[in-house]
């Protein structure tokens, strides 16, 4: 952060910060930018103040400018008919249900493994997802990374009805690399 490079970390306080911000946003920065900005700035001073570099934290309660939401988009009853009858009929429709009753990410939705489901309590646990990076970021410069969960120190995990189970199971058991014992119990 040039602004603050000529400035001890003891000195910088939250008029700086709020100042550094106000010049950003008259030079015509995205609101999104700013705020990518503070974030990194306020991670150096939260390590600064664990390690007792300094002792007061400069971007605690500096607001950095609203960003604007784009609204949702919902589609209607009519749209998503006409989306879902257009799928061919099995794994794509199976996914678009699931989808729509769990509320999966698409990166969690297509790392979904036979093993995630317990079919005795119909509970999904989210294990995997896939996530988009920038080739240059990627171990192998490719766009698409599995990684497992959780972020948060927690699974998510919720349960099925039992048709949407019933649906998983035999969609499950149709795929010959996974027909192999990997889900072991009946519906």
């Amino acid at each position: 952060m040039p602004e603050f490079g000529g400035m001890r970390m003891v000195d910088i306080l939250p008029e700086h910060v709020r100042a550094w911000i106000a010049k950003l946003k008259n030079q015509g920065m995205k609101p999104v930018t700013i705020q990518c900005n503070k974030i990194i700035l306020s991670a150096i001073f939260t390590t600064a103040l664990d390690d007792q570099v300094t002792y007061l934290h400069p971007c605690r309660g500096v607001k950095s400018p609203p960003i604007a939401r784009k609204p949702l988009q919902i589609v209607t009853p009519e749209q998503f008919d006409d989306v879902y009858n257009a799928l061919p009929e099995g794994t794509f429709r199976l996914l678009a249900d699931t989808e729509i009753e769990s509320g999966l990410r698409w990166g969690e939705l297509s790392e979904l493994r036979p093993r995630d489901l317990n079919l005795k309590t119909r509970i999904l646990t989210v294990s995997r997802t896939v996530v988009e990076l920038n080739p240059k970021f990627h171990p192998k410069g490719g766009h698409f990374l599995v990684k497992d969960y959780p972020e948060d120190k927690e699974y998510r995990r919720f349960k099925l009805s039992a048709q949407m189970t019933e649906m998983t199971y035999i969609l499950f058991r149709s795929w010959s690399r996974w027909a192999t014992g990997v889900v072991s119990s009946r519906v």
